[in-house]
């Protein structure tokens, strides 16, 4: 997708099985010009990497998968600044806009009185989805082949921020939430159905 909107991708590092030489690789990718730094790795590396960029002075962009930054937070939510600036992508934030279905979760927010994550608006939707799945099989015989079947023809179930289908080979196709890390808190930049 990077290169589809005319991004140029300089250079791919494959994990080893011995790891990878992060002071090596990202002198390695400095010089060959690199702006945006993708890390597909988790926590521990994205950790370990911005210390390694921090000794080098060098303060390429950073763009994590889904759910590292929630990752970081949980580890410390206090403000960190070395994390922060960091991209992720992720199902959620706080002041992100969300469906009637995200104000009904948004609503679960003030009644436990305190903030829900990711890890929770995930486990809301599989709610949602299991919910529609069996109400899809009422009248039928209420079984595991049944439900497992209509999970699979999810399609256009509203979640929190967006539609959810789920397609033959049971993977979910959903909005995607781009967020940054700004004073030890996720904040919303964009969303990309």
């Amino acid at each position: 997708k990077f290169t589809d909107v005319g991004g140029t991708v300089l250079a791919t590092v494959e994990q080893g099985p011995r790891g990878i030489d992060y002071a090596t690789e990202l002198e390695s990718l400095r010089s060959q010009g690199s702006q945006l730094l993708y890390i597909t790795l988790g926590a521990n590396a994205v950790e370990a990497i911005v210390k390694e960029l921090k000794a080098m002075a060098w303060q390429p962009q950073i763009l994590v998968r889904e759910g590292v930054l929630a990752q970081l937070l949980a580890r410390d939510p206090r403000p960190r600044s070395q994390i922060d600036g960091i991209l992720g992508t992720d199902v959620y934030t706080d002041d992100l806009p969300v469906t009637p279905a995200g104000r009904n979760y948004r609503s679960l927010e003030r009644e436990v009185g305190e903030s829900l994550d990711t890890y929770s608006v995930l486990g809301y939707e599989s709610m949602l989805v299991l919910a529609a799945a069996m109400n899809r099989c009422a009248g039928q015989a209420l079984d595991r082949r049944c439900v497992a079947a209509s999970v699979r023809n999810t399609r256009d179930l509203q979640g929190v921020v967006g539609p959810i289908a789920i397609d033959d080979n049971g993977h979910a196709l959903r909005p995607v939430v781009v967020n940054t890390i700004q004073k030890g808190r996720l904040v919303y930049l964009v969303r990309v159905n």
